[in-house]
C-alpha cells in the first residue's frame, strides 16, 4: 500500500490540479483508496528534501555538514588526561601489589581486578579461612589501596564520583 501510494501520489496530485481541483488529503485518499493519514504522511516525506552529510557546505569545499554534528567522544584534552591517569593508576597498582602479602595479592588479582571474580567462599577454601575472613581481608586491601591512591594521585576522591 505504501509503495503504491509513493508512486501514485504525485501523479494524482498533478492530475487533480490540471482538472482544476485543490488536491487536499481527503480527496487524494478517496481517489487512491488509502487512509487520509497515509496521504498526509507520504506527502510530508515526498515534500521534504534530503541532504548528504558528506556534501560540502560551501562552494569552495570547506567542511561538510557532518562536521557540524556533535561528537560523542570527550574532548581530546580530556581523553589525554584520562589516558595519563590510567597509566599512573596501573603503575601505582603494580607498586601496591608488591607491598601485599602473597595471599592479599591473590585476593587483589582474583577478586578485585578480575573480569570474573572468584567467590569469597572459593578464596576462603584455598587459604583455609572463612568466607567472612576473606571479606575482611578484601576490605583491608581496598582501604590500603584507597589510602595509597589518595596520597599519590591528586584529586583521587573527586575521580571516584
Amino acid at each position: 500500500e505504501q509503495r503504491r501510494l509513493f508512486y501514485n501520489l504525485r501523479r494524482e496530485k498533478a492530475k487533480l490540479e490540471r482538472q482544476g481541483y485543490v488536491p487536499d488529503p481527503k480527496l487524494l485518499a478517496d481517489r487512491l483508496n488509502v487512509r487520509e493519514r497515509d496521504v498526509v504522511e507520504m506527502d510530508q516525506r515526498l515534500g521534504s528534501w534530503e541532504l548528504s552529510l558528506d556534501q560540502p557546505m560551501t562552494a569552495d569545499g570547506d567542511g561538510t555538514f557532518h562536521d557540524l554534528l556533535p561528537s560523542n567522544q570527550a574532548p581530546i584534552d580530556d581523553q589525554l588526561a584520562d589516558s595519563q591517569l590510567r597509566v599512573l593508576f596501573r603503575k601505582k597498582l603494580a607498586e601496591f601489589a608488591k607491598i601485599l602479602t602473597e595471599r592479599e595479592e591473590d585476593i587483589l588479582r582474583n577478586r578485585l581486578l578480575s573480569e570474573t571474580p572468584v567467590t569469597l567462599e572459593d578464596l576462603g577454601r584455598k587459604y583455609m579461612i572463612t568466607k567472612e575472613r576473606t571479606r575482611q581481608l578484601e576490605a583491608k586491601i581496598i582501604k590500603k589501596l584507597r589510602e595509597l591512591m589518595k596520597k599519590d594521585i591528586q584529586d583521587f576522591e573527586h575521580l571516584r564520583k
